[in-house]
This record gives C-alpha cells, structure tokens and sequence, in this order.
C-alpha cells in the first residue's frame, strides 16, 4: 500500500463550528483522514489551549503559535471565529509535520483523544481497527449515565490499568437494555465487543427482523417466482397501483 495512505490527514473544516453562549465557549470539528476513511472529534479552545501548554514546555523551539483568547469584545463575532479557526487549523498542521513530534513516539491522547477514552487494544500498543471507535462510544455513553467515564482515576497509570484490567461493576440507575450494551460495547475483547462483526451479510439479509414483519404481504410490490416468472404480490393491489395505465406486449412477429 501506498505509505502516504497510512498518514493521517487532521484539518479543521471552514465551518459547522459549535458554539454555546449560554455557556460561552466554542467547539471546533477536527477532521482525520487516513487513506478512504475519515472520522472526526470535537474539541474546545480550552483544549487546544492545554496542548498548546504542555508542547511548549516539551519542545520549547518549536515555534509553536496559537490563536490568542479574547478578552474582551465578542468571542461569537463571525470574523474573529474564521480567525481563530485559521490558526487552530495552522496549529494542528504544524503539529502533526513536525519531526519532533513524529521521533517522539506521538499517541493519540496528545492531540485526539482523551486519555480516560482509549481502548484495551490502544493502551496495550496492538494493533487496532474500527472497533476502538466502539469502546469510546461505550465510554460516552456511561459517562452520560454516571458523570464520569467507566474507568476514571486521576492517576493517569491507575486509570490504565483499570482499562487494561478491572471489571466493569453493574451501577444502579441504568436500564437492564441500557447496561448490556455498555458491557458489549466495554468489551476488552474486541473480537467479541459490539461492532467487530458484519452486521448483515448484503442487502436481501433480513435474519434481524421479527417474523411478523417479514412474513407481510408488501403492498404495490412485484417479485419473481421460483420459475422466475415476474408475479404479482397482491392483484387487486397491483391493479390499484397501475390505475390509468395499459400494456400490450409486442408480438412475437416483430421480432422476426
């Protein structure tokens, strides 16, 4: 494969920015983009903010810039949103170019993603697909229920090991649907974990549909005997749904 297809590709797009004056910060899309596959994160300049800290104290010559806060005026002003996007987006660029980062073993957590969101898989450095995806909605999705995500501890190693290691205890205040799925989604196996499997085999595949739905007779539909005859499913319906219209087969003497 082409090596340049494994290279992620991060931007910010020029729109569809979050913002909430109520609570008065804005939210930005990160786009990334590997190869045909691209999925995204939404992060706040507080967090861009937080990085930018912590890189600097890391790689004091790098150089790096950051869009400066605005103390007073309007934070929502669209003119100052499409400034402070340009300078995330040429924020991140630098990061994820830059020969330091890229000799220095970069994870995930230090531009992506939370730490308290990764997966089994991630923290034990083996290879991984799509179905991290899945355990980071499981962990949103408890974090929604209880406040804090399944395997939280301050201490960023005890957290690990909590992911890598502890079990995920039942808590009260979740339905009994509710709760399995955050344990298929929670799986530390993610040969099991929920999504690791084709959900339907193509498109003719109803196994997960009930009985009583696909033993109905579809109303105004055509389909083909086992002598591949074209056949009616209902005729007074089919009679209704071609009100209006005629057809006469051609001869078979036209065709000579």
């Amino acid at each position: 494969m082409d090596s340049q297809n494994n290279c992620p590709h991060v931007r910010i797009p020029c729109h569809n920015e979050q913002r909430d004056k109520k609570k008065r910060f804005t939210v930005y899309k990160v786009i990334v983009a590997v190869g045909r596959h691209e999925w995204f994160v939404f992060r706040r300049y507080a967090e861009f903010d937080k990085l930018y800290n912590t890189l600097r104290k890391q790689f004091p010559t790098m150089n790096l810039k950051l869009p400066a806060k605005r103390i007073f005026g309007d934070n929502f002003d669209p003119e100052f949103i499409q400034q402070r996007r340009a300078g995330l987006n040429e924020f991140i660029q630098r990061i994820v170019s830059h020969p330091q980062l890229s000799n220095q073993d970069l994870k995930p957590e230090n531009i992506l993603l939370d730490s308290e969101y990764l997966a089994p898989e991630v923290l034990r450095k083996q290879p991984y697909d799509n179905t991290v995806d899945w355990w980071c909605l499981g962990s949103v999705l408890y974090e929604m229920l209880y406040g804090l995500p399944p395997f939280y501890s301050r201490d960023t190693s005890e957290m690990y090991e909590n992911i890598l290691h502890k079990h995920l205890a039942i808590r009260p205040g979740a339905t009994p649907a509710a709760w399995d799925l955050l344990e298929s989604l929670l799986e530390k196996d993610r040969t099991k974990r929920l999504g690791s499997k084709e959900d339907f085999d193509g498109p003719d595949d109803i196994r997960n549909f009930d009985p009583e739905f696909t033993d109905e007779m579809v109303p105004h539909s055509v389909c083909c005997s086992s002598e591949r005859s074209i056949v009616n499913a209902s005729v007074l319906e089919a009679d209704d749904a071609f009100v209006g219209f005629s057809y006469a087969p051609p001869s078979e003497d036209s065709f000579l």
